[in-house]
């Protein structure tokens, strides 16, 4: 009858509970001081961006690799597409922004362009270069 007691083991379930639940805290403090590497976003999205285009303004100046042009709109080029499928395209110009339809592109070649006039709406655009240049 000695042989079916249990001796230690609420004990030992014990231990290695307490030594399983170090090891998820340990690895949960990691994981928060790497947070900010780890949350970096390359290509953001459309996404909850309130800064549209009005159509038939001015003509937007651009400067990009060293060269200035213009954006020009495109006659009858609108799309309808939901922003979170539209990507940003990665030029230092707050205003207005750009976007594309595809995350990446071939390297030396300038993927279709859009301004977003409203949400889920764009309108095409293409670089001219000023007169002189």
């Amino acid at each position: 009858m000695t042989r079916n007691t249990a001796r230690g083991t609420p004990g030992k379930v014990l231990l290695l509970f307490a030594l399983l639940t170090g090891v998820v805290a340990v690895a949960a403090w990691r994981d928060s001081l790497r947070r900010p590497e780890l949350e970096r976003v390359t290509w953001p999205t459309a996404v909850s961006d309130t800064l549209f285009y009005q159509p038939g303004g001015e003509q937007l100046k651009l400067t990009a690799r060293g060269g200035s042009f213009f954006l020009e709109e495109q006659a009858g080029e609108r799309l309808q597409r939901r922003d979170d499928e539209m990507f940003r395209v990665p030029l230092a110009v707050p205003v207005p922004r750009l976007y594309t339809t595809s995350e990446s592109w071939p390297q030396d070649t300038v993927p279709p362009l859009y301004l977003k006039t409203a949400h889920g709406a764009y309108v095409k655009v293409a670089l001219r270069k000023p007169e002189g240049e």
